[in-house]
């Protein structure tokens, strides 16, 4: 599997393999007793997880920035 940032894959597709390494690195994190892995697994499935969420969020900020509708309606609807 290709898991390169810049690829040009659909951004649900980015976010959903940032969000499957996030849940890689806290599965390995629960299986080892060393602390210090322990906590540096932790905080790399924190950074997957940010990065799911940023590209999550650029990809919103580019549609409204595209269609300035999509910013009213998303307002409407919350």
């Amino acid at each position: 599997m290709d898991n390169r940032v810049s690829d040009t894959a659909p951004v649900p597709s980015r976010a959903e393999r940032f969000r499957r390494s996030a849940a890689i690195a806290l599965a390995q994190a629960a299986a080892t007793e060393d602390p210090t892995m322990k906590a540096e697994l932790i905080a790399m499935a924190a950074g997957w997880h940010e990065l799911a969420e940023a590209v999550e969020k650029t990809a919103a900020d580019l549609a409204v920035a595209q269609h300035p509708g999509l910013g009213d309606l998303a307002a409407s609807m919350a």
